[in-house]
């Protein structure tokens, strides 16, 4: 199973109004895949980091 996961990282100071704007905002403008499956994100006030997770099978 694959799962996905955004961090959210924003002064506790700001409005919720103007967090869910922001929030939304940066998802729109992220590109993700449109299941968001296998995806780590990190959203903060001057950027947005998106890495696709890939788990590896060990080798013997």
């Amino acid at each position: 199973m694959r799962l996905g996961v955004v961090l959210i990282r924003l002064p506790a100071e700001m409005a919720s109004k103007d967090t869910a704007a922001t929030v939304e905002a940066a998802l729109l403008l992220a590109d993700l895949p449109s299941d968001g499956l296998g995806v780590f994100a990190v959203i903060s006030l001057n950027k947005v980091r998106v890495r696709l997770v890939v788990r590896r099978v060990p080798t013997e």
